[in-house]
């Protein structure tokens, strides 16, 4: 049998979402999985949490363009389907001026 990472790999790379993931997995295994688990396994590969949504060029400049306009870490977040991290690390690069 695989590992539970190779599985959540697997299935990541079959198009599923985070929640299908966790639905597929607590099935198969017949317990419950974290989505922690989940998430901690897919952060090299990006988030696909509802619309599938994979690695682009030129996130930091889009993430940028909103914070400019006002947006909201939430919002941003919705929008372009990226991590709260992200948000952070593009916010933390203009406050440096860079």
């Amino acid at each position: 049998m695989k590992s539970i990472n190779a599985r959540i790999k697997e299935l990541h790379q079959e198009g599923h979402t985070v929640s299908e993931i966790k639905k597929i997995l607590s099935e198969e295994l017949g317990r419950e999985v974290r989505y922690q688990r989940i998430y901690n396994t897919l952060i090299p590969f990006g988030p696909k949490t509802n619309g599938r949504v994979t690695g682009r060029v030129g996130i930091s400049k889009q993430i940028m363009e909103m914070l400019n306009e006002g947006k909201t870490l939430k919002e941003i977040c919705i929008a372009l389907q990226v991590y709260p991290n992200q948000v952070y690390q593009v916010k933390k690069k203009i406050l440096k001026g860079e």
